[in-house]
């Protein structure tokens, strides 16, 4: 099982239509994918989680404070995981992944 918050779902699909968008994805293609995050939500792989915005704005402001001239949206999803409590942050971006572990998230191998 792994948190679906909002950031994660409209980063998730905002990058798939980018793709779509550049002519590196075919519409059938965004479509299945669509298809596959839904199927995910449906049988439990993914938990659609809500967050306490407020809480978690006031954690980004105050990891950004710690670790200036991050991203905001960054921030966002390391401070999202933390506070839920995430086991493991699944990122392939180096400077989320180093910003996750300054946090001090395990973060994928």
């Amino acid at each position: 099982m792994f948190f679906f918050t909002p950031f994660n779902r409209v980063e998730l699909r905002n990058s798939i239509r980018q793709r779509f968008y550049r002519e590196q994805l075919q519409i059938s293609d965004a479509h299945e994918i669509f298809t596959e995050i839904d199927a995910d939500l449906r049988d439990g792989f993914l938990v659609h989680t809500p967050i306490r915005h407020a809480e978690v704005f006031r954690l980004a402001d105050e990891l950004s404070e710690k670790q200036p001239g991050q991203r905001t949206l960054d921030l966002l999803h390391v401070v999202s995981a933390a506070a839920l409590k995430s086991r493991l942050f699944l990122t392939f971006d180096e400077r989320q992944a180093a910003l996750a572990k300054a946090a001090g998230l395990r973060v994928n191998p």
